[in-house]
């Protein structure tokens, strides 16, 4: 019950957090299946441009080792809330993309921030999670709540596998835009999510087992 003001918050940024990071990177390999009615013959064709699946995922070597860096000195909160906001605004120009007609380098990069915003947010939110945890029996708390929290970003990842990813139209699948609408506005919620979490840097880091640690 203590922890409830701490709890709540912070699920709800592993929540979001898994449905964003599963919902980028598994977007980007979505496949197109088409099939007869019957289902006596299905083909799927896979339209990967695979250029770009590479360059999306080393956004995740650029975006973490910048969470490392200000973590430290931005602090736990700032951090979150900067990476997440970046997945809200990249998903948000992606979904726009079309309607604003902006050129197709502007939209890879708005997708390429969402992504390094992601990885960035991944490291900062692993990273703040069992920080939050101090007392007595500290090492026993920290470890049930920083597993329960994750088990919230499974959780996100199923949920958006399951009603915005698919294999084919009509099967739980949102279209480009939509999807993208539906990242920012989740990334709006983390970043607010992780706004209201308390500050851990600098503090005192409690062990049951090895002593008090300095938080750097």
């Amino acid at each position: 019950r203590r922890h409830r003001r701490t709890n709540l918050p912070l699920w709800t940024v592993w929540l979001c957090f898994g449905f964003v990071y599963y919902g980028i990177v598994l977007s980007a390999t979505r496949s197109e299946v088409d099939s007869t009615d019957d289902f006596s013959r299905l083909a799927v064709c896979s339209n990967f441009d695979y250029r770009g699946l590479v360059l999306g995922a080393s956004m995740e070597y650029v975006g973490l080792p910048a969470a490392v860096v200000a973590i430290d000195y931005a602090g736990r909160v700032a951090t979150q809330f900067v990476a997440y906001a970046a997945v809200a605004a990249g998903a948000a120009l992606v979904a726009c993309s079309g309607r604003l007609a902006l050129p197709s380098g502007l939209a890879l990069a708005a997708g390429l921030l969402a992504r390094a915003g992601a990885g960035g947010a991944a490291g900062a939110t692993w990273t703040h999670a069992p920080e939050l945890y101090p007392g007595d029996e500290a090492t026993l708390i920290r470890a049930t709540g920083h597993g329960v929290a994750s088990a919230w970003a499974r959780a996100g990842a199923a949920l958006v596998s399951a009603t915005a990813l698919g294999t084919r139209a009509g099967d739980g699948v949102l279209p480009g835009p939509a999807l993208g609408a539906v990242l920012a506005a989740v990334g709006v919620i983390a970043a607010l999510g992780a706004a209201v979490l308390p500050e851990t840097a600098g503090g005192r880091f409690e062990s049951s087992v090895e002593g008090e640690n300095n938080i750097n």
